[in-house]
């Protein structure tokens, strides 16, 4: 029995390989699509991967809110907020069974 999940990306401070990861202490500040209450930055991605249009999102621990976002455009320094991509990089295509 297989689950179609994407697993969370790995934390990083930078993207020194060009690989996109999650951003601790950063908001992608804009772009706003949609926001809902979660409990975790895993759950704020899986909400951002059923939602079409977002394509990113940033989390706020504080509140459990979750901003699904259009773009990663606005990118600012942000004390313990967590943004990233819609689905994480892999460096092989995983075929689908």
């Amino acid at each position: 029995f297989l689950h179609n999940v994407r697993m969370l990306c790995r934390a990083a401070s930078g993207r020194a390989d060009g690989t996109a990861v999650l951003e601790s202490n950063t908001d992608y500040l804009g772009n706003d699509i949609s926001v809902r209450s979660v409990a975790t930055e895993t759950a704020c991605q899986a909400a951002c991967q059923a939602n079409g249009a977002c394509l990113f999102f940033t989390y706020v621990p504080s509140t459990d809110d979750c901003y699904m976002k259009n773009s990663d455009a606005g990118r600012v320094s942000n004390a313990g907020l967590i943004s990233g991509p819609k689905h994480c990089p892999s460096a092989t295509p995983t075929p689908s069974l």
